[in-house]
């Protein structure tokens, strides 16, 4: 914020275009949604909170780190520091 001109002065207007460009980005929020589908055959005998557990441990080893802490902000999260 401070190398942007805060008067009209044509030679700093250029300086700052050379340095910056005409595009500063000034915030990023990426995301996705991992979807998994399963069919469960009517003679399974796998009980559905079963198959919502075994869900569920995919998802949480797919985005875990190494030290098995989650590598990604959920939604509830970035909307908490808004």
């Amino acid at each position: 914020k401070e190398d942007v001109p805060s008067a009209w002065d044509p030679a700093a207007l250029a300086r700052f275009i050379e340095k910056y460009g005409t595009h500063v980005i000034v915030g990023v929020k990426m995301g996705g949604r991992d979807v998994i589908y399963v069919k469960q055959p009517q003679t399974s005998n796998h009980q559905t909170t079963d198959v919502q557990r075994l869900l569920k441990r995919i998802a949480d080893e797919r985005f875990a780190d190494a030290n098995g802490r989650f590598s990604f902000e959920s939604e509830e999260t970035s909307r908490k520091d808004k």
